[in-house]
């Protein structure tokens, strides 16, 4: 229910960042058209566009840093660079309001290191993400076809969501140091949370495929693997309905053997 309730307050953020960021267009390309020294003032838009940005961008982070946490069995030590990453890279961007607030479109490269903070740390906070999630997910692996099938799935969508929004940063950085002037880096620093949260919605909106892959009609045998790797990789990326406590694995006669059968019966134990 808790995710339900993110997944609705994200969803509104998003709606406020595409109203801000259609505000900002229409003020600077219709409004203050022609007009250099209307120009040169900032939109309270872009600003508010920008916190709107941060608090989305934390919010998706932390339900990622949340995965990753139970995946990796409640491990402190994983998840700690993420959460420092995440709040540094929200610091950032505040602080980048805040300072840049009195300032014009024009004077934006005197308080820039604050927004190079939150890029950074942003860019960071991901990488990290990724590459943990790879790791576990490819020491899960059970040479089973359709458990591994499911495993190369999520890595992907991992590679995926670092590599897209990783160069949108990178992108925002470069244009916004090389570019100060101009206002080119707003193109890709406003896709910045859209990736992101539709990066999030992705794996979630994948759950019904991968659990068809998972689920099959072979003869069943039932083995209690209540703290393995995939029995948390089931739970974390919800592709059952109840919590799990033992899986079940197909018997040696059956072609499409594979380790990560979820259970018809949560809690059962096999004698």
């Amino acid at each position: 229910m808790a995710l339900r309730y993110a997944i609705c307050a994200l969803w509104i953020l998003d709606t406020a960042h595409q109203v801000f960021v259609t505000h900002t267009v229409y003020t600077m390309v219709i409004t203050r058209w022609c007009s250099v020294s209307v120009l040169s003032a900032t939109p309270w838009s872009v600003l508010a566009g920008i916190v709107v940005t941060s608090i989305s961008n934390f919010a998706v982070r932390t339900v990622f840093g949340n995965r990753l946490f139970r995946l990796s069995g409640n491990s402190y030590f994983i998840i700690a660079p993420n959460v420092l990453g995440n709040l540094l890279s929200l610091a950032g961007y505040l602080v980048f309001v805040i300072r840049a607030s009195p300032l014009t479109l024009f004077q934006f490269g005197t308080v820039n290191w604050s927004l190079y903070m939150g890029i950074a740390a942003g860019f960071a906070a991901d990488i990290w993400l990724a590459a943990c999630f790879i790791v576990i997910l490819a020491k899960s692996r059970t040479g089973f076809t359709r458990t591994d099938s499911i495993l190369r799935t999520l890595m992907i969508y991992c590679v995926n969501t670092t590599l897209i929004t990783s160069i949108c940063e990178m992108m925002t950085v470069i244009s916004f140091a090389v570019l100060s002037k101009t206002s080119i880096d707003y193109v890709f620093f406003v896709l910045s949370p859209k990736l992101l949260f539709n990066s999030l919605l992705a794996t979630y909106n994948a759950r019904q495929e991968m659990r068809e892959t998972a689920h099959g009609s072979d003869d069943l045998i039932s083995v209690h693997l209540s703290r393995s790797p995939q029995v948390l990789i089931a739970d974390t990326y919800n592709l059952t309905s109840t919590p799990i406590s033992s899986v079940h694995i197909g018997k040696k006669t059956d072609p499409n053997v594979y380790g990560l059968r979820h259970i018809a019966e949560a809690n059962h134990v096999p004698e």
